[in-house]
């Protein structure tokens, strides 16, 4: 079971990774990794990124937490997942560092990464939607690896099950203060201008030990820490938000757009294929409802009616040849997901390769005269250090700095990436389609009532 949580860096990420570098933590600096930067100068890197797209802003970095049941997970293998995860999420478009910790009863995975990618120059857009992607996935790889997941309990991400009935109810004092907040928002034009707002709306303002703002309406007998109102409600956020209020309204009309989509899309998957059958003998829910039982007996049959279609249509008499035409996609689609893997692989490995070969071309000169004038070290001690993690690079990796062709490199990835898009292509089409004879499958052995594979053996109807 993997929880994950995410902070955004606005000053000392120098700091920042120090401490989840901690080798007290990471078992002597065994459980350090890194993509495109080197952990002792990534901070320096990222700025390098930074300058190099000329991006600006207050976010410096994303620092992602990924923790685990206890001893549900050796610190080894929580390491390799959350190698996994990064890279998942983040498409190789991002320098990291990630490290295990293992100080505390629980292991927990730390990740911080640029908020500038070095591939296209972009700002990582975290918002809502990436928030669901991050824990979609780490379930996925946690699911993966045997590991347990936390299921959804209510209709509402990060809400818990008490909340929600409350906020149904119009009795969440928390609801109230984001609604209040958001109302704040549209109206004010900087900060102190929201504080006076939420005052004038009968909200108590004001900072706890640790510098974060806390909230309390009129009524109310505590106040509520603002970071635990969700993302959107942090400081960081709500100063943006005021700042970039069309960017904002811009990008909540597109999310509700992409919802609407999104809901509509499932409404004409469902229409057009099929369905799993439903056990109504282990639902709890057709049972206690007669209404309910009836309307899962209607679509048991729809979807009856559209399994025994499909497998006239493809001309499937029996369920030897259902179970050989089954196969043979099945192997077709492992084939081209088995090629897909080298190729994500060959394009992460040259992204890196182009990321530390422009970061050494760019300090070589400084760092070499440095070298050659230790009074000018002072000046130039951030590029000799890049300098020296990049030459550290080439020797772990075996390149030759005379052999470095950047446009060789250039188009080299950008083949790999033009293959790789085929072949993910290729992929999707066929995922669609196998997940169809999935369903198809897991309908006839519903329906033949068969167990395991020695019944389907000996039946006579095979």
């Amino acid at each position: 079971m993997a929880v994950t949580k995410t902070k955004h860096i606005t000053t000392t990420l120098n700091k920042a990774i120090d401490y989840i570098c901690n080798e007290k933590k990471t078992d002597e600096g065994i459980l350090i990794s890194s993509f495109a930067c080197a952990p002792e100068t990534a901070d320096l890197e990222f700025s390098l990124t930074n300058q190099k797209y000329n991006r600006s802003g207050k976010c410096l970095a994303h620092h992602l937490i990924q923790s685990f049941k206890p001893g549900e997970v050796t610190p080894e293998d929580a390491h390799h997942i959350g190698e996994e995860w990064a890279q998942s999420i983040l498409g190789g478009k991002y320098e990291f560092v990630l490290s295990t910790h293992i100080d505390r009863g629980h292991i927990h995975n730390h990740l911080i990464f640029n908020a500038t990618s070095f591939t296209e120059g972009r700002k990582y857009n975290d918002c809502k939607r990436t928030l669901r992607f991050r824990m979609k996935e780490s379930d996925r790889i946690c699911r993966e690896h045997g590991l347990s997941v936390i299921e959804e309990k209510s209709g509402r991400r990060g809400v818990g099950k008490y909340e929600y009935e409350h906020i149904k109810r119009g009795t969440s004092w928390k609801e109230k203060i984001r609604i209040a907040i958001d109302d704040a928002v549209n109206k004010a034009s900087d900060w102190d201008e929201f504080v006076t707002i939420m005052e004038l709306k009968g909200c108590d303002c004001e900072r706890n030990s640790y510098g974060i703002m806390k909230l309390r309406l009129l009524g109310q007998e505590r106040f509520v820490c603002i970071n635990s109102l969700g993302e959107k409600y942090s400081e960081d956020i709500i100063r943006d938000r005021i700042e970039r209020k069309d960017y904002y309204k811009n990008l909540n009309q597109q999310e509700q757009s992409n919802e609407r989509y999104d809901k509509k899309r499932a409404r004409q998957y469902h229409k057009k294929n099929v369905s799993l059958i439903v056990d109504l003998q282990n639902n709890l829910q057709a049972q206690q409802s007669r209404g309910y039982r009836q309307a899962l007996e209607i679509n048991n049959v729809n979807q009856l009616f559209k399994t025994i279609a499909f497998l006239e249509q493809n001309d499937l008499a029996s369920y030897t040849d259902f179970l050989q035409k089954y196969n043979s996609v099945k192997e077709q689609y492992d084939m081209i997901r088995n090629k897909l893997a080298p190729l994500e692989q060959q394009s992460l490995a040259v992204s890196e390769k182009i990321q530390y070969c422009q970061n050494f071309f760019k300090v070589a000169k400084n760092a070499r005269m440095a070298i050659r004038n230790p009074a000018m070290m002072g000046k130039y001690k951030n590029e000799v250090a890049v300098y020296n993690s990049c030459l550290r690079y080439f020797k772990e990796n075996n390149i030759s700095i005379k052999g470095i062709n950047l446009k060789e490199l250039l188009n080299e990835q950008k083949q790999i990436n033009a293959t790789r898009r085929e072949v993910a292509n290729q992929l999707r089409a066929l995922r669609t389609e196998m997940k169809n004879w999935n369903v198809i499958k897991a309908n006839i052995d519903t329906t033949l009532g068969y167990a395991d594979g020695q019944e389907k053996q000996n039946d006579p109807r095979s």
